[in-house]
């Protein structure tokens, strides 16, 4: 079993990245993520995640 528990670890790495890539893609493509993502101490994954919950600030 230690060979298969090595193997789902390494699936659960190798998702992690490809999401990273996702999310950083969608962050590069999107505006509003893009300049959010500029600001110090804000990373890609704050960025998509505050557009994700905001969507369009004018809205407001």
């Amino acid at each position: 079993m230690g060979s298969l528990d090595a193997l789902y670890s390494e699936l659960g790495r190798l998702h992690e990245r490809i999401l990273d890539r996702r999310i950083k893609a969608f962050v590069r493509d999107d505006e509003a993520a893009s300049r959010l993502a500029e600001m110090p101490g804000i990373g890609f994954v704050t960025a998509s995640a505050i557009v994700a919950s905001v969507g369009n600030a004018r809205d407001f």
